[in-house]
């Protein structure tokens, strides 16, 4: 993503590092969507099967790359933002940018508990050097904790998308010990009381409401059944190395082909 991107509403990143800072891991998706719109031709074709129980014919079909974003499931706040991001240039996109969740963090104070849980999205150099390595042992903690593993897990989710930081209370109950070990800090979000749990639990429902994404092919008509699905829904990650596998697969004989 980094080498094919000609520029940015706030510049050009001088080093690669920087876009990582600066670049939302749940922004992946789109440009991953946008390579592939870069990548290949307007239409494509795609051989699918009638998710109808008494049909399961399979047949091919042909549908427009730029449509596979479901836009009529995205929240009003991400088309809001899209498109103020999408009309804003130069002072304003940079502020745009720098109040960002992936620049700027909210503490929220848990009111009973007393400690602060700083939320935001995290970047992918966050991803990379602050939870990837930790995967491991995030799922030993839930291993660990076979009869509340569930819970485990979602706070694991929680802590490596979103919550970025806790903060413990000092001798004078000032919020100033920064505590932002993925592991510790899934350690501390389960032992809080369960009404404090309630309050992040419902801030980051929220926002995944906000900035859920589906890709998919829209209103696929079986030929054999004539039933129409909504939305065939499309891993765009899978589907652009699927397309790319493909553009490699072909081999042309030197020997066969024609002199000029």
């Amino acid at each position: 993503i980094y080498n094919s991107m000609m520029s940015s509403s706030i510049g050009i990143f001088e080093s690669f590092d920087a876009f990582l800072k600066n670049f939302a891991y749940v922004d992946l998706p789109l440009a991953t969507y946008a390579l592939y719109r870069s990548t290949n031709p307007d239409t494509l074709e795609m051989g699918i099967r009638c998710g109808k129980e008494d049909c399961q014919k399979s047949f091919d079909i042909s549908f427009n790359t730029g449509s596979l974003l479901a836009l009529n499931r995205l929240s009003k706040r991400f088309l809001d933002t899209m498109e103020e991001v999408g009309n804003a240039d130069g002072e304003e996109a940079q502020r745009l940018h720098e109040s960002s969740s992936v620049i700027t963090r909210q503490v929220i104070e848990l009111p009973f508990s007393k400690i602060g849980c700083e939320l935001g999205l995290r970047s992918c150099y966050e991803m990379i050097y602050q939870v990837i390595p930790y995967q491991a042992s995030l799922e030993q903690m839930a291993e660990d904790n076979k009869d509340n593993a569930s819970r485990v897990r979602e706070i694991i989710s929680y802590v490596t998308r979103y919550v970025t930081a806790i903060y413990l209370p000092d001798a004078n109950g000032k919020l100033t010990n920064r505590v932002d070990s993925v592991t510790d800090m899934v350690e501390l979000i389960l032992a809080l009381p369960m009404r404090d749990y309630a309050i992040i639990a419902s801030v980051i429902a929220a926002t995944e409401e906000d900035y859920n994404i589906e890709f998919g092919i829209p209103n696929v008509v079986c030929p054999n059944c004539g039933t129409v699905t909504e939305l065939v829904p499309l891993d765009i990650d899978a589907e652009v190395f699927q397309r790319f596998q493909e553009q490699g697969a072909v081999e042309l004989a030197k020997e066969t082909l024609p002199r000029l």
